[in-house]
């Protein structure tokens, strides 16, 4: 018997020896990021265009003159890729939901993929008895709701009779709202009781369009009674159900193909009206496409019929919809949080999934919780050993490999359990995420971490790092099936000629959206005539041909003597720091500095303001409001920004604290439904501080 294949055995600490557990065992074999390796590679016999830098491709991909076929590719729609689901996993676990008593969540009650089969036939036969849906025209179907396993059956059954789902979020304004259902003209949503009154309100104020609204969460007499005031067709989903049970179709709907709209997406919008982003069936299949392709020579990680994946993240969004459409495929099981993101480690304790995703923000919540663990236990054996483990996996990160076989078992066995225990996968996207974040996922979750760039026009699908490669700040390389080039940026500085090369992000593919719904004016202005989707987000390729996400074209501001202003690149330095929680960096055109809102990290905010500038005796939100104090931490902003490569323009000159850690959110507005900054309502929100701020400048 081998040394691997004895597993962990027991190891007496003495802090006072050096410890050589490396030598007591064989380690896993180590897949090494040689510096030779190149991530993309130009497209072949390519052109020159001045201007542009030539078009890449994934370069794994690349090398098979004849690529291995995958399942993906047999896959002709969205409904067809759900059929395939169900044959492979028929009466496995696929929907899991925790049924709330008395405020309580129990476990989870799963429906198997046969079970959901049948409910999403008997839904569709359901839908075809409205007139305006049966008529043979393709019908828009609104989805409103929070995360839920009817929001999943409910777009399935829409997709098995080639309706063209337009789901819509959350924490979207009344004003928005009305705007979508002007412009699409849409006379059936599915939602919840809750999303219902909203649509109520506005149908009373003249939205004449919307004819039923069928509930997921059933009915209730007070819906009944408003629908039969507005002349609204007020239906159970589970009522529709059965209905659809008994009346099936005497032909059955014509499915739909690769060039069929599956959904019009309406972005969140950080500033004015949402645009309506037109996908195919085919361009939601583009990103599985690709990782299955990256699977089948092994640079993803597969994803199998036992897996178990915690959804959480906007099912309105994109990204999270893609990841489904993979779990599909292969018959993996889904299960839900509550609704409510307070009580989201509760629900991934009782669920333990396997892959589990996330955004910067909270993957920062989680190292951050990690990090005061370890202050916690301060001193002695634990701190010791802990700081020898951590330092011992660094080393493997850098040749490419999560786990160690004795340290796992011995120091952070007690970490995965914050998380359930079984991770083994995460992804994460929507904004930059931090290497030390990066690093510490990877070493307390012994966890392959993914890091991926897209946007809705891309359905998510754009570039992906590779499984075997844990470089940090990089998005990898661009998935297969599409290319990526960067073109110049002149009043940015930034050209496609340069070492590295740099410049706008453009991509053309399978990926790549349809355009805005009845938007083109909008939709010229990102795509172009030969097909690229111009991001508005700058990047750069690095040695290895892997894409670097650098700045942001399209919220470039100048300052009053004329310098280029990215704030998010500001506001990802400042949050960078361990005592910024959130940032929202904000510039005048007629003003020569930077101001910034920040949240403070509460805990390292008090330890820097008592230990290192003196105050002992205020609590954190008096130290929030003290000028001496705001004075201090804009000067440590400065020196932050300075080490961490900001010019002396693009440091904030003034900064106002915001005591509530709860300042910037969906739910208040500040925040879209991915987390990104909404700058017009974070600039309306904090007018008079900023107003104050540069008061205290004397500009």
């Amino acid at each position: 018997m081998s040394k691997k294949s004895m597993g962990p055995r027991k190891v007496s600490f003495d802090s006072s020896q050096p410890l050589k557990i490396e030598d007591e065992y064989e380690p896993e074999p180590i897949r090494q990021s040689k510096g030779g390796i190149q991530y993309s590679i130009e497209v072949p016999g390519v052109a020159s265009i001045e201007g542009e830098g030539k078009p890449r491709i994934n370069a794994f991909a690349a090398q098979f003159e004849s690529l291995p076929k995958t399942s993906a590719d047999q896959v002709q729609s969205l409904h067809h890729n759900f059929l395939r689901g169900v044959q492979i996993a028929g009466d496995l676990p696929f929907l899991g939901t925790r049924p709330v008593t008395n405020g309580l969540a129990g476990p989870f009650i799963w429906q198997t993929y046969n079970e959901v089969f049948k409910r999403v036939r008997n839904l569709s036969s359901g839908l075809l008895t409205f007139p305006s849906i049966s008529s043979g025209i393709p019908a828009s179907i609104g989805l409103f709701a929070l995360n839920r396993a009817e929001w999943i059956i409910a777009e399935q059954a829409c997709f098995a009779i080639s309706a063209i789902t337009i789901p819509l979020f959350d924490m979207l304004s009344q004003d928005a709202l009305k705007h979508i259902l002007v412009q699409t003209g849409m006379e059936t949503i599915i939602a919840t009781r809750d999303k219902a009154k909203n649509l109520m309100k506005l149908i009373a104020n003249g939205i004449t369009s919307l004819h039923q609204i069928i509930l997921m969460d059933g009915i209730d007499e007070e819906i009944l009674f408003i629908g039969k005031e507005l002349n609204l067709t007020i239906t159970g989903m589970t009522d529709l159900e059965r209905l659809g049970a008994k009346t099936r179709p005497s032909k059955p709907p014509t499915p739909p193909s690769g060039t069929s709209i599956a959904t019009i997406c309406y972005t969140s919008g950080t500033t004015g009206t949402p645009k309506g982003t037109v996908l195919t069936h085919t361009n939601c299949l583009a990103l599985l496409r690709g990782i299955s392709t990256l699977q089948s020579i092994s640079h993803f990680t597969p994803i199998t019929p036992s897996d178990v994946y915690i959804s959480y993240l906007p099912l309105a969004h994109v990204f999270e919809r893609t990841m489904v459409v993979n779990l599909i495929h292969v018959g993996a099981a889904i299960g839900f949080y509550q609704g409510d993101t307070f009580k989201l480690m509760d629900d991934v304790a009782e669920l333990r999934p396997t892959i589990f995703p996330g955004v910067p923000r909270l993957f920062n919540r989680i190292y951050e919780k990690v990090k005061r663990g370890l202050k916690e236990r301060a001193g002695g054996v634990y701190e010791w050993t802990f700081h020898r483990a951590y330092a011992a996996k660094e080393e493997y990160l850098k040749r490419g490999v999560v786990k160690h076989l004795v340290w796992d078992a011995i120091v952070f066995e007690g970490v995965k359990e914050k998380l359930g225990g079984r991770v083994r996968l995460m992804l994460t996207g929507a904004a930059p995420i931090g290497k030390s974040v990066l690093d510490s996922l990877r070493i307390c979750f012994s966890a392959t971490v993914l890091e991926g760039y897209g946007l809705t026009e891309t359905c998510s699908s754009l570039t992906f790092t590779d499984e075997n490669d844990c470089t940090p700040d990089q998005v990898g390389a661009p998935v297969p099936g599409c290319q990526v080039k960067l073109i110049d940026v002149p009043e940015m500085n930034y050209f496609s000629s340069s070492v590295p090369p740099r410049g706008e992000i453009c991509v053309k593919g399978p990926n790549v959206f349809q355009g805005y719904y009845k938007n083109p004016e909008e939709t010229a202005k990102v795509l172009d005539a030969d097909g690229w989707f111009h991001t508005g987000d700058v990047g750069e390729w690095d040695a290895q041909g892997r894409l670097k996400l650098i700045d942001r074209k399209k919220s470039v501001f100048k300052l009053s003597q004329g310098e280029y202003i990215a704030p998010e690149k500001i506001e990802s330095v400042l949050k960078s720091s361990d005592m910024v929680s959130q940032a929202f960096v904000y510039g005048d055109s007629l003003k020569p500095y930077l101001v910034a809102v920040l949240v403070p990290d509460r805990h390292t905010f008090m330890n820097w303001a008592t230990k290192k500038q003196g105050f002992y005796h205020k609590n954190f939100k008096d130290l929030c409001i003290d000028p001496g104090i705001r004075v201090a931490f804009a000067k440590a902003m400065d020196e932050h920004g300075r080490a961490h490569g900001l010019k002396g323009f693009e440091n904030v000159k003034a900064v106002y604290l915001e005591s509530d850690a709860d300042a910037f959110t969906i739910e208040n507005g500040l925040l879209t439904p991915i987390f990104k900054l909404k700058r017009f309502v974070a600039r309306e929100t904090y007018k008079r501080e900023i107003e104050e701020m540069y008061r205290g400048l004397h500009v």
